[in-house]
């Protein structure tokens, strides 16, 4: 009757879903945090040097949240 191949497919779909919230959650989390300003334990703030996040990388995890959201498509 087909009822296996659903429950498959949904219990695969949720999967994926659950996967997308954490990857934009990891998203966003790396977006709001990337500050190179930090203040010490004595409340003096340091400027860090060094790299930032990079633009490209930002770009990969969108491109890979939208392929995501591409394969659970109905």
């Amino acid at each position: 009757q087909g009822k296996y191949e659903e429950y498959e497919r949904n219990t695969i779909k949720q999967g994926v879903q659950y996967h997308i919230k954490e990857m934009e959650g990891v998203l966003l989390e790396l977006l709001m945090n990337n500050s190179e300003q930090f203040v010490t334990e004595n409340g003096e703030i340091e400027e860090w040097k060094g790299k930032g996040l990079n633009n490209q990388f930002i770009l990969d995890i969108q491109e890979y949240i939208q392929k995501l959201k591409d394969t659970i498509k109905d």
